[in-house]
Protein backbone atom coordinates (compact mmCIF):
# COMPACT_ATOMS: atom_id res chain seq x y z
CA UNK A 1 0.00 0.00 0.00
CA UNK A 2 0.98 3.33 -0.67
CA UNK A 3 -1.48 5.35 1.02
CA UNK A 4 -4.80 5.09 2.95
CA UNK A 5 -7.43 8.09 3.29
CA UNK A 6 -10.92 8.66 4.94
CA UNK A 7 -13.26 10.97 3.51
CA UNK A 8 -16.66 11.67 2.61
CA UNK A 9 -17.27 10.49 -0.41
CA UNK A 10 -21.25 11.90 -1.87
CA UNK A 11 -22.18 12.31 1.64
CA UNK A 12 -21.00 8.85 2.82
CA UNK A 13 -17.71 8.01 4.33
CA UNK A 14 -15.70 5.73 2.46
CA UNK A 15 -11.78 4.77 3.09
CA UNK A 16 -10.09 5.27 -0.45
CA UNK A 17 -6.91 2.66 -1.01
CA UNK A 18 -3.81 3.70 -2.96
CA UNK A 19 -1.41 0.93 -4.18
CA UNK A 20 2.50 1.17 -5.00
CA UNK A 21 2.74 0.16 -9.62
CA UNK A 22 3.79 -3.57 -8.22
CA UNK A 23 0.70 -3.95 -5.18
CA UNK A 24 -1.76 -2.16 -7.83
CA UNK A 25 -1.13 -5.15 -10.61
CA UNK A 26 -1.47 -7.91 -7.86
CA UNK A 27 -5.08 -6.52 -6.64
CA UNK A 28 -6.30 -5.93 -9.94
CA UNK A 29 -5.75 -9.30 -10.49
CA UNK A 30 -7.44 -10.21 -7.16
CA UNK A 31 -10.10 -8.29 -7.98
CA UNK A 32 -10.49 -9.75 -11.26
CA UNK A 33 -11.15 -13.20 -9.30
CA UNK A 34 -13.25 -12.02 -6.48
CA UNK A 35 -15.74 -9.95 -8.53
CA UNK A 36 -19.51 -10.22 -6.84
CA UNK A 37 -17.34 -12.00 -3.21
CA UNK A 38 -16.67 -10.32 -0.13
CA UNK A 39 -12.38 -9.38 -0.05
CA UNK A 40 -11.40 -9.39 3.54
CA UNK A 41 -8.93 -7.02 4.79
CA UNK A 42 -7.19 -9.07 7.36
CA UNK A 43 -4.25 -7.23 9.38
CA UNK A 44 -2.57 -9.23 12.05
CA UNK A 45 -4.88 -12.12 11.66
CA UNK A 46 -7.86 -10.00 12.74
CA UNK A 47 -10.65 -9.17 10.04
CA UNK A 48 -10.96 -5.57 9.80
CA UNK A 49 -13.34 -5.23 7.14
CA UNK A 50 -14.71 -7.69 4.16
CA UNK A 51 -16.40 -5.64 1.90
CA UNK A 52 -17.72 -6.86 -1.59
CA UNK A 53 -15.95 -6.62 -4.99
CA UNK A 54 -18.23 -5.26 -7.38
CA UNK A 55 -16.06 -4.70 -10.11
CA UNK A 56 -12.41 -5.30 -11.39
CA UNK A 57 -10.35 -2.55 -9.40
CA UNK A 58 -7.59 -1.70 -11.85
CA UNK A 59 -7.04 1.63 -9.68
CA UNK A 60 -7.08 3.20 -5.94
CA UNK A 61 -9.69 0.73 -4.03
CA UNK A 62 -13.03 2.82 -1.91
CA UNK A 63 -14.32 1.12 0.71
CA UNK A 64 -17.71 2.22 1.09
CA UNK A 65 -20.95 1.74 2.30
CA UNK A 66 -22.72 1.73 6.15
CA UNK A 67 -19.52 3.50 7.42
CA UNK A 68 -19.74 5.94 9.94
CA UNK A 69 -17.04 9.07 10.04
CA UNK A 70 -15.52 7.19 12.75
CA UNK A 71 -15.74 3.98 11.22
CA UNK A 72 -14.26 5.36 8.59
CA UNK A 73 -11.35 6.76 10.49
CA UNK A 74 -10.52 3.79 12.64
CA UNK A 75 -10.30 1.79 9.40
CA UNK A 76 -7.93 3.50 7.87
CA UNK A 77 -5.58 4.26 10.53
CA UNK A 78 -5.53 0.64 10.81
CA UNK A 79 -4.74 -0.18 7.36
CA UNK A 80 -2.37 2.61 7.05
CA UNK A 81 -0.12 1.46 10.22
CA UNK A 82 -0.25 -2.78 8.46
CA UNK A 83 0.36 -5.50 10.23
CA UNK A 84 2.93 -5.46 13.52
CA UNK A 85 6.69 -6.61 12.65
CA UNK A 86 6.73 -8.51 14.71
CA UNK A 87 4.32 -11.41 16.71
CA UNK A 88 4.02 -10.60 19.97
CA UNK A 89 3.65 -13.77 22.64
CA UNK A 90 2.19 -13.36 25.95
CA UNK A 91 5.10 -13.38 28.73
CA UNK A 92 5.37 -14.72 31.98
CA UNK A 93 4.15 -11.38 34.58
CA UNK A 94 6.15 -10.75 37.35
CA UNK A 95 5.35 -8.28 40.20
CA UNK A 96 8.47 -6.91 42.77
CA UNK A 97 8.01 -4.55 46.02
CA UNK A 98 9.03 -1.02 45.72
CA UNK A 99 12.23 -0.26 47.23
CA UNK A 100 12.07 0.31 50.77
CA UNK A 101 8.64 -1.76 50.80
CA UNK A 102 8.89 -4.03 54.18
CA UNK A 103 5.70 -5.63 54.22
Amino acid sequence: MRQVTSAANGGDWAVEVAFTPSGQQRFTALTARSVGQQLAMVVDGVVQSAPTVNETIQGDAVVSGDLTEADSHRLAAILAAGALPVPLKAAAATTTAPPGYRG
